[in-house]
């Protein structure tokens, strides 16, 4: 079940990279978003089971692929899981975003679904 949810954070930020990166200061030319190549999970722990609970977060993808600025964007309603995706969050390591082949700094908006599939 953890492996199923943290595919589908994945797949939720693979999605959200690639359509909302914005770099920082930089003309938009040869621009490629950042990629998560670690990205573990909120705890999910005393979410509802029943229902999903979705938090849209914005963040700073810094030169390094590390993680900075995460803002709700869009709170799931759970106060407490806003408050894990964003520990989550911040521990997700990136592929930076790179522009005529120079790492740049990104903003982009990641999704994270707490619901888990059997």
């Amino acid at each position: 079940m953890r492996i199923a949810y943290s595919i589908a954070v994945c797949i939720f930020a693979l999605s959200f990279s690639s359509t909302l990166a914005q770099t920082d200061d930089v003309p938009k030319k040869n621009c490629a978003p950042p990629r998560p190549t670690y990205s573990p999970s909120p705890r999910p722990s005393h979410y509802p089971q029943r229902e999903s609970a979705v938090v849209t977060l914005s963040i700073v993808v810094d030169e390094k692929g590390r993680v900075g600025d995460p803002k709700v964007v869009r709170s799931s309603g759970y106060e407490d899981f806003d408050h894990d995706a964003i520990d989550a969050v911040r521990r997700w390591k990136f592929e930076p975003s790179k522009c005529d082949g120079q790492p740049v700094s990104a903003r982009i908006a990641i999704e994270i679904d707490s619901h888990v599939h059997s």
